[in-house]
This record gives C-alpha cells, structure tokens and sequence, in this order.
C-alpha cells in the first residue's frame, strides 16, 4: 500500500482577502468568520441636504474600526429651503439683534442671487456595535457624529411687501449659516469588490446666523406720505436657533 503526503498550497489572493486578520479580536473569537471587503475611503451623497437647497459631496477615511474623519464640500443652488419656510415662526435661544428688519424678514423676503454660495462641513465620527453586534461583522454598525457645518447664500431685498415700508440698497445681502450638530446614526455595508454604505441619521444642536444689519430712517412715498426707509449697512449680527437634521447618506467605497 502507498501512501499520499498531501502539502498544503500556498496561499492566493483570495485567501489574503476574504481571511480575517489573526490580531483582530473577532478572529480570536471566531477564526472562522469572514469579511467583505473592508474599503478605507468613501465618497458620500447626503440625500437629506437637497431640503436645504445644498449639493454636497463627503469624503470619509477611516482611521480604524472606530474613528472616522469626515469633510464635505458643495453648493446651494437656491435659498435654504427649511429655513425659509420656517422663517415666520423660527424662533432664537440667543437674540441681540439691533437690525430694523429680522432675520425672519430678510429671510422671507429675500431672493437668491447667484454666487459663491458655499457649503462646506467637517466632522468626527465614532463607530461602536449595538443591537446587531451578536452578528460579529463589520457590516452593521451604529455611530455618533459631531459635525460643523458652514453654509453661505447671496440674496437680494427688493420689497417687503408692506404699505409703509422699503427697502433702501437691499443688493448683495449674504446669510451665513454656521451650524455644531449631533448625529445619531445607523449605518450597514453591503459588496465586495464594490462596496456601498447606507447611513440613516437623526441630528440635533445649534445654528448662528449672521447677516446685514439695516438701520431705519425716515423718507416719503411719491404721494408725500412718510414711510420708513430700511437702510443696509456694512455691519452684520448674528441669532442663534436650534436645529434638527434628517438624512440618508450613500456612500461608494475605494
């Protein structure tokens, strides 16, 4: 009788790519668990942004398991949607305002001009397991995100709409939304080779608004009648209000 020695291969390309690493601790618990493809960058779309009139692209880099680091850089094709139907009844936990028109006013009665009208955010993100973790993959993951975001629009103040009251050199306003925000999120990955990511986040926290100040004088409608004129001047102040945010991200993976 003859007897076969079987020698093992050597090992390929998809046996370093679908092996978990041994210094991780989900290899220790299970060495037999294995893993899609894990992606370090990501190039994200904010789908909850287009509510807000902003077009955006995110990149995230994972530094590891847990923390990511987060830019976004866009544009706001049309005032803030939110925002502007919210005006009326927007109300601030900081108000100082000295402006003969509120922000409420010029926000409202405003109208979006063309140009550098940037988005721009950054954040930290931190991944932990939750409700899924008894599944022992990456896959599924809760997280908390700390964000600042930026957002500027040009605007026009042509008229307010009312009997006894204009506007004076309402050109070239500029509403600058400064905003620290909270996310609670769940995200899931899905793909090998193409990797996607779905986030679905709620968020809360503060936005500062910063805008012209007006100054109000005295003039006459062409009846003679005395009306009051809103002057722009070069000063700007700035209320803060609270926010929440909703959203769902796509994200490809490289």
């Amino acid at each position: 009788m003859f007897s076969q020695e079987i020698k093992p291969g050597k090992p390929n390309e998809l046996d370093n790519i679908y092996s978990p690493d041994k210094t991780s601790s989900k290899a220790i618990l299970n060495p037999a668990t294995t893993y899609v493809l894990d992606k370090k960058n990501f190039l994200k779309l904010n789908f909850g942004l287009f509510a807000r009139s902003t077009f955006a692209l995110h990149y995230e880099r994972k530094l590891n398991d847990v923390i990511s680091l987060v830019g976004g850089l866009g544009y706001n094709y049309k005032k803030d949607k939110i925002q502007t139907a919210s005006a009326e009844d927007d109300f601030y936990i900081i108000d100082n305002s000295v402006s003969s028109l509120s922000v409420n006013q010029i926000i409202k009665n405003s109208v979006y001009d063309n140009g550098p009208n940037l988005f721009a955010s950054a954040a930290l993100k931190i991944s932990y397991d939750g409700l899924y973790s008894y599944l022992n993959d990456d896959e599924r993951r809760n997280f908390i995100q700390f964000e600042c975001r930026y957002s500027a629009v040009n605007t026009n103040l042509y008229d307010l709409k009312l009997y006894s009251e204009r506007v004076e050199n309402g050109n070239n306003l500029l509403i600058k939304n400064t905003s620290y925000l909270i996310h609670w999120g769940y995200q899931f990955t899905a793909g090998n080779q193409v990797q996607t990511s779905h986030e679905f986040l709620i968020g809360f926290g503060i936005k500062k608004i910063n805008y012209n100040v007006f100054e109000p004088t005295v003039g006459y409608d062409q009846y003679g009648q005395p009306i009051t004129l809103h002057q722009k001047t070069i000063s700007t102040e700035t209320v803060t209000a609270p926010m929440v945010t909703l959203g769902y991200i796509l994200g490809f993976g490289f």
